[in-house]
């Protein structure tokens, strides 16, 4: 779910990594998990009641971005990709929703991390991930050890919406929530 007029949305997950190192027994693995990211509360990762829906279920919640944060201020901008580099056509990619041709746009960090963004030919998106190397329209492998972590989403649909802001409610057990999984690099204050 995303709204660039309310910059906020929610990224919701069938399926997350391990992450127990986070010190809380109900931490997501292998279990589905959402990540919130509004302008005014900052970003959230929980579990939610049921895979792919946005109401928490209570047990899990870290902090990924402080509100006022000026390293991630919130929803990432709606033309986001605008500023990414066309990098060919690939006609076999095979996906966990979609497989045929995709278009593909990457951008490089310049720090080891690499950015791309998959979509099928007539624009919609596909995929969108961040790892140690561009994909090259094939699914993602994990870097070596002590390299950055491969992350991507692949979208089931896509379809455009309007939204409320009680949409995008920062669920009650991330409120009070004092486990923290942030970003690299936030290192802003809490904005009351």
């Amino acid at each position: 779910m995303y709204s660039g007029k309310l910059g906020s949305e929610i990224i919701m997950h069938a399926s997350c990594g391990d992450m127990s190192w986070t010190g809380s027994s109900g931490a997501p693995n292998k279990s589905p998990c959402n990540h919130i990211l509004t302008p005014d509360e900052g970003g959230f990762i929980y579990t939610p009641k049921t895979s792919l829906d946005k109401e928490a279920d209570g047990k899990f919640c870290c902090r990924t971005v402080k509100a006022g944060s000026t390293v991630f201020t919130g929803a990432v901008p709606q033309d986001w990709m605008k500023q990414a580099t066309y990098s060919g056509t690939y006609a076999d990619f095979s996906g966990d929703h979609y497989s045929g041709p995709i278009k593909m746009f990457t951008w490089g960090s310049g720090q080891g991390l690499d950015f791309w963004y998959y979509t099928k030919p007539d624009g919609s998106p596909v995929q969108q991930g961040e790892g140690c190397q561009q994909p090259g329209g094939t699914k993602p492998t994990a870097c070596a050890s002590m390299l950055p972590i491969v992350l991507y989403h692949d979208w089931s649909s896509f379809a455009n919406a309007s939204f409320a802001a009680s949409d995008f409610e920062v669920p009650f057990v991330c409120k009070t929530t004092s486990v923290s999984c942030a970003i690299p690099g936030d290192t802003s204050t809490i904005v009351v």
